[in-house]
């Protein structure tokens, strides 16, 4: 007679930090009057406690929504209790949700990144099903990658340095963790355990979650990930709040933060300004809040409720961010890096901001007699240059439309040397412009080396003292040097975002690659302000 199968069962799991030591120090004080209790009684004597929040029945929010319009009416209500279950285990407490369990407990009790490094190190790299990933790119953009098959992590194409894993699911190894696990902060395991063994199950998971041997695989995972305690996100703003207000902006910057060409005519407007500016700086806003009386009262909620406005010529509005968005930070504290972008604390290994840091020191400065920027905006900048000097050829905004791509628009450089250098030009902004700036020229030399039509586009563009002798001949990429030049107000040398360098890294071993040389360096501007 076969014996009769385990059912699987999904246990979400989440670690309590070893300082939550009793039940009402894990509890949410919020829901504790709505909690019953009942006791789970677990193998070897062990037990447990189990938190239910009561729930009345209601209307779902679906029937809520058409109730009106139905007939007969909907009558048929639902509840849909949460709870949770603490369990001692491995002298650590475990928290098991249900429904909307989690919302039960305190907000900063359990381990963070408990989930992810369990996931990491039961699953084989070949038996990957799902990766969450934020990325760093120009596009700042959360991205999710799913499999039908159990793959190799290098199948999903993500960049090590510039994606930032979040969570991920996958296969594990022994057969005791069932067949799939994911996880993040909170665990989720797929498994044939029963009620009365997860004591049991909880201490192999713990022994499993505290192994370095991810490491080993996943030697990237750690290095550059995001502050989710609101304790040191809450001490990261006031550091900030603090740095601003003393005047002290080492390292602090005021930029839009997403990329996007704006129309000619349009400019920035500060909160509590009515004037209109072609750029946006902290020097220049900081006197407009003392005016106002403003800085001294300066709080983290202020600079998340003001607005920060791209107008028309005609002053309408075109776009608007909070302030607290536009601000990129860099930090150290307790020896290690911390970094604001786009309204989010990010933590950075010392080693790995080392590694960038130095690849990005060996990249040649500016060697071109570029003169001082006191334009208009950098078109006005590289027409003058241009009819200033007669060995530089004007090519901003000349794009070419490539039928491959769909007729996108590419455009080639701002600028086009006399010694074949591919020139692109940006005023120093945020990290998100820059970073679009870093990867266009990748995107520009590759067409250039790779795509006959590019070329031949390019070339009816260029004047005769300017143009290829065979656009259709592939070129000697190691003759030619994309050169970026950023204009910046700074008296000081030129000094990146952080982020922007991991992308400017990653084009300097594209360009590299492909054969070219590469040049970066500050173009002054006429302005005293300083950033």
């Amino acid at each position: 007679m076969s014996s009769i199968k385990k059912p699987y069962h999904v246990w979400t799991i989440f670690l309590i930090k070893p300082e939550y030591e009793n039940d009402d120090s894990i509890l949410n004080p919020k829901y504790t009057q709505q909690l019953d209790t009942h006791t789970v009684n677990l193998t070897d004597g062990a037990s447990a406690k189990l938190y239910v929040k009561r729930a009345f029945p209601s209307l779902p929010k679906w029937a809520k929504a058409i109730g009106h319009a139905v007939s007969p009416p909907i009558t048929e209500k639902s509840q849909n209790p949460s709870a949770l279950m603490l369990i001692r285990s491995a002298n650590r407490v475990f928290a098991l949700t249900f429904g909307f369990g989690k919302s039960l407990l305190k907000a900063e009790s359990w381990a963070q990144e408990f989930g992810l490094k369990f996931v990491l190190n039961s699953v084989d790299e070949d038996s990957i099903r799902e990766i969450e990933l934020s990325g760093f790119d120009a596009l700042l953009q959360n991205k999710q990658a799913q499999s039908v098959r159990d793959a190799n992590i290098d199948e999903f194409e993500f960049d090590v340095d510039q994606d930032v894993l979040r969570s991920i699911r996958g296969t594990p190894k022994s057969s005791a963790f069932g067949r799939h696990v994911s996880g993040r902060d909170s665990l989720h395991i797929s498994c044939q355990s029963e009620i009365a063994d997860l004591s049991s199950l909880l201490e192999k998971i713990f022994e499993e979650s505290e192994k370095t041997t991810y490491l080993e695989k996943f030697s990237w995972v750690g290095r550059m990930k995001e502050v989710r305690s609101a304790i040191k996100r809450a001490s990261l703003d006031k550091f900030l709040i603090e740095r601003i207000k003393s005047g002290d902006l080492e390292r602090i910057w005021i930029a839009p933060p997403e990329y996007a060409r704006w129309k000619d005519g349009s400019a920035f407007k500060y909160p509590f300004d009515k004037n209109r500016y072609d750029d946006i700086y902290l020097p220049t806003f900081i006197p407009i809040l003392e005016a106002k009386n403003k800085l001294l009262g300066l709080d983290i909620d202020s600079l998340k409720r003001w607005r920060i406005e791209v107008v028309d010529e005609n002053d309408n509005p075109l776009e608007e961010w909070s302030v607290y968005r536009c601000l990129y930070a860099e930090s150290e504290s307790d020896g290690s890096t911390f970094l604001l972008n786009n309204a989010i604390w990010y933590a950075i290994g010392k080693d790995f901001l080392d590694e960038v840091n130095n690849e990005i020191d060996a990249i040649p400065s500016l060697a071109l007699p570029l003169p001082i920027f006191n334009d208009a905006d950098e078109k006005a900048y590289n027409l003058r240059v241009s009819e200033e000097d007669k060995n530089y050829c004007f090519m901003d905004r000349k794009t070419v439309e490539l039928k491959k791509r769909g007729l996108t628009k590419i455009e080639f450089c701002d600028l086009y040397g006399p010694n074949k250098e591919i020139i692109h030009v940006k005023r120093y902004t945020g990290s998100s412009e820059l970073s679009h700036l870093f990867q266009q020229g990748v995107v520009s030399a590759e067409l250039f080396a790779h795509e006959p039509e590019f070329r031949i586009l390019v070339n009816a563009k260029l004047p005769d003292t300017h143009k290829l002798s065979d656009p259709a001949k592939p070129p000697a990429a190691n003759q030619y040097e994309v050169v970026y030049g950023i204009i910046s107000k700074s008296k000081k040398d030129l000094t990146l975002p952080f982020f922007s360098k991991i992308v400017l890294r990653n084009a300097k071993r594209r360009l590299a690659e492909l054969g070219y040389k590469i040049q970066i360096g500050k173009i002054a501007r006429t302005e005293d302000n300083s950033q």
